[in-house]
């Protein structure tokens, strides 16, 4: 079983007053396998972190932030998982997590550029199955900039747009796309994505989720999951919070395709880290961790 998560940290800066030992706790205690992090502000904030988790248990972490666009991480278990690799003449060669620039926009469909590319990695198992897990860490731009007001149809529709090329642009390609170990992959676009599942208790602005994808010959079915509400509410007031009442949106997920994964066993959910950390503090929580909770993907793959 592997447990992959996602984890938007608010702003989390090499200088943050946040508390650092929590968020290695919450990642050790889930048990996650990797984990994609969102607001997490370049090498030295993820630093902190992996700093953190070096006093919890004997696993041994590794991780790697983005020094482009500024805003993304992943931490592995590197007991469990190496980044993908190739032996070039008698030399390992690592292919590290790198921001996603190569992919074409078809303004036929209406696509545009993406306000901020997402961030890229391939993992092998070290035990196990002879497999490739691809992720596309995500955060999808709520706003374009001062000039496009939060929940209006042009917001809604640059979100809706960025989606639509992370999918097609960008996980049509890379899904299948076959290296010279030839390991068969399973790819998984992961992350804030700023918009709701319908399925879900929140309310606009919504996305599909499902739809396919035409390749060639052949399709894919893209699938999104996780519908239980992962923000919290924002309020000023003095209303005491629980699990009924504190959380507003469902803006973070996974999307992966049906068919490829036809032969896994899938379970996601919302991990209550208010609740399991931080004994129902609300207020002490989005203070100290952040305005998401993270999300867990389980997925085994069968035979």
């Amino acid at each position: 079983m592997y447990k992959i998560g996602s984890f938007n940290c608010l702003n989390f800066g090499a200088g943050t007053t946040k508390d650092t030992k929590k968020f290695a706790e919450i990642i050790y205690g889930e048990g996650f396998d990797i984990v994609a992090l969102q607001e997490i502000k370049g090498p030295g904030a993820l630093n902190r972190i992996l700093d953190a988790l070096k006093c919890f248990g004997r696993v041994t972490w590794c991780g790697m932030a983005d020094e482009v666009v500024n805003d993304y991480a992943f931490i592995w278990n590197a007991d469990k998982f190496e980044l993908a690799n190739a032996s070039e003449c008698g030399l390992k060669r690592q292919y590290a997590p790198r921001i996603y620039k190569q992919y074409r926009i078809d303004r036929q469909e209406g696509q545009t550029d993406l306000i901020r590319e997402p961030y890229y990695a391939r993992f092998f198992p070290i035990k196990g199955p002879y497999i490739e897990i691809r992720l596309i860490n995500t955060h999808i731009r709520f706003t374009k900039g001062s000039s496009v007001a939060e929940n209006t149809p042009g917001a809604v529709a640059m979100r809706k747009n960025e989606f639509n090329v992370l999918t097609k642009a960008i996980y049509a390609k890379e899904a299948d796309k076959r290296y010279g170990n030839n390991r068969p992959a399973y790819t998984i676009l992961l992350g804030d994505y700023n918009l709701n599942l319908p399925s879900s208790t929140a309310g606009a602005p919504y996305l599909l989720e499902q739809f396919t994808i035409a390749d060639g010959n052949s399709s894919k079915v893209i699938r999104t999951v996780q519908s239980s509400l992962s923000t919290l509410v924002k309020t000023n007031d003095d209303e005491k919070k629980d699990e009924s009442n504190a959380f507003a949106s469902n803006y973070d997920h996974f999307s992966y395709d049906e068919k490829r994964f036809s032969d896994s066993y899938i379970n996601c959910e919302r991990i209550n880290a208010i609740k399991k950390y931080y004994s129902d503090d609300y207020e002490k929580y989005s203070k100290n961790i952040s305005d998401h909770v993270p999300v867990m993907m389980k997925f085994n793959i069968r035979g």
